[in-house]
């Protein structure tokens, strides 16, 4: 009993160490998916600005935020 007890309480931590590992990996890979998106949708914006006019000028500040100038 007291070694099933054991086993019990070492595959228990093994699960939580594994659990904050898969975690910590989906965070990354949330991050990294977020990136992507983010430079998927700007390329987006910036051909479809593109055919509507001429772009004089990109910009993005710090949080993300894509500004595209058209002349018309």
């Amino acid at each position: 009993a007291d070694i099933d007890q054991q086993l019990a309480a070492k595959a228990e931590r093994l699960r939580e160490a594994v659990t904050a590992q898969l975690e910590a990996k989906v965070a990354d890979l949330k991050q990294e998916l977020d990136a992507a998106i983010g430079r998927a949708t700007i390329r987006a914006l910036t051909e479809k600005a593109a055919q509507l006019g001429h772009i004089e000028e990109t910009h993005q500040d710090e949080a993300g935020n894509l500004t595209i100038r058209v002349r018309l």
